[in-house]
């Protein structure tokens, strides 16, 4: 599968009311109406628990959290999230806040905010989380830290400050030995050209060892503008991209590149005509690794400001839910980057949807907004971001939703698990 990058949102934490998790044995056993002795001992060693978060490295595995007694609990499945089972978490993931990136079904990484000493401590497992090893620390006086890996040895550390206005400080940092040391390599604070931006509406994408981009919501008018680098961090590059309309004084949100191979992806861009009025999404296609891209079509049905955009492994289809208008909640899907869209045989539609991927060409999984809008977990490509209260509270509010047969209905997402 290609490189698949979200866009990745970052210090937008509100602490929610405590859940008290009840769990529940599992009942659905065989079609027998006495169920056996085996089928008794199978129901006692199980429960049933709300997935908070999610991440599939394939069809098969994949990495899940739950929340079981006000403590956070890291999962693994082997079936295809038919079952899951507990694993471990580094100490410090059970009251600071943390970063979970997941590259394989054994191999991932946590990094976790001591917010008295202002020191990301960086661990790794591979061993499907049995054993954590503290790989490095990095001291940084920001307020959240966020990680992204696109091999075994080389990935990113992003940390981040309160925002002031429209101003946001980042600290860009690159390790080429799996996060045992880490280089700054860009700084928004310094007064370095081309360093990344001090803006609050940027996010970040990473898209191979040296190439990373910043897109997001532009805040002046009538603008298209996104920055990639191609050096590792330390040279950023502004370019814009083509208006495909000639009205004036529209706003533009650009969604971070999705790439179905090294060349070949594609970037959606939303516009608002005005405050508040009409809104369209129109895809951007590139056949040069994102040096030029031209508009493909516009979605119509896109009525919205947060179109719901992902990838199927290589085969470039595209799935949408529009989260507004007449269509609200229906997913469709492009095969051709937008120039067609079709109803993707939904019978049910997925209301207050942040993001949907697919992990075959039939399973797929959406998050869903929580309720009350509380959510300390913030799912993305790869893993997840957490804002765990300092005094070791849970606070996990949200869900997941997922379908196996190609989006046509979708359930509630419930974690099997074996104690």
């Amino acid at each position: 599968m290609g490189k698949r990058t979200t866009a990745i949102y970052l210090g937008i934490s509100v602490l929610a009311a405590l859940i008290t998790l009840e769990p529940t044995l599992y009942s659905s056993l065989a079609h027998s109406q006495v169920p056996s002795a085996k089928a008794h001992a199978y129901a006692a060693m199980s429960r049933r628990l709300p997935l908070h978060a999610l991440w599939m490295t394939s069809a098969k595995n994949g990495w899940g959290l739950t929340a079981l007694d006000g403590s956070p609990v890291l999962l693994t499945t082997s079936n295809g999230a038919l079952t899951w089972s507990k694993t471990r978490l580094p100490p410090v993931a059970r009251s600071w806040q943390w970063s979970f990136y997941a590259l394989s079904s054994t191999g991932s990484w946590v990094v976790a905010r001591d917010q008295k000493t202002n020191i990301d401590r960086i661990y790794f497992t591979n061993d499907g989380g049995m054993q954590w090893a503290r790989l490095s620390s990095v001291r940084d006086n920001q307020s959240f830290a966020n990680l992204d890996f696109v091999s075994r040895s080389r990935g990113w550390l992003l940390t981040n400050g309160f925002p002031a206005t429209v101003q946001m400080i980042w600290h860009l940092y690159t390790t080429s030995d799996g996060g045992r040391r880490w280089q700054l390599v860009s700084n928004s604070s310094s007064a370095t050209p081309h360093a990344v931006p001090e803006s609050a509406y940027a996010n970040y994408s990473f898209t191979g060892p040296l190439t990373a981009w910043i897109t997001g919501m532009n805040p002046v008018a009538s603008t298209t503008d996104y920055g990639v680098t191609r050096d590792g961090g330390t040279y950023w590059r502004y370019h814009a991209l083509p208006a495909p309309m000639k009205q004036k004084g529209y706003m533009a949100t650009l969604f971070p590149p999705y790439f179905f191979s090294p060349s070949r992806g594609v970037m959606p861009v939303s516009y608002q005509v005005n405050a508040g009025g009409r809104t369209f999404t129109t895809i951007f296609e590139t056949s040069d690794a994102g040096v030029h891209w031209h508009a493909t079509g516009s979605a119509a049905f896109l009525r919205t400001n947060q179109p719901i955009i992902c990838d199927v492994s290589k085969t470039g289809a595209i799935y949408a839910v529009a989260n507004s208008g007449r269509n609200e909640g229906i997913l469709y899907v492009t095969r051709n980057s937008g120039r067609i869209w079709q109803k993707a045989g939904s019978s049910q539609t997925l209301f207050g949807v942040s993001s949907v991927w697919f992990v075959s060409p039939r399973k797929g999984f959406a998050y869903t907004d929580s309720p009350n809008r509380g959510s300390t977990v913030q799912g993305r490509s790869g893993g997840w971001e957490v804002n765990w209260s300092l005094n070791g509270t849970a606070n996990l509010e949200g869900g997941i939703v997922q379908t196996n047969d190609g989006g046509r209905t979708w359930k509630t997402a419930v974690a099997q698990v074996m104690d």
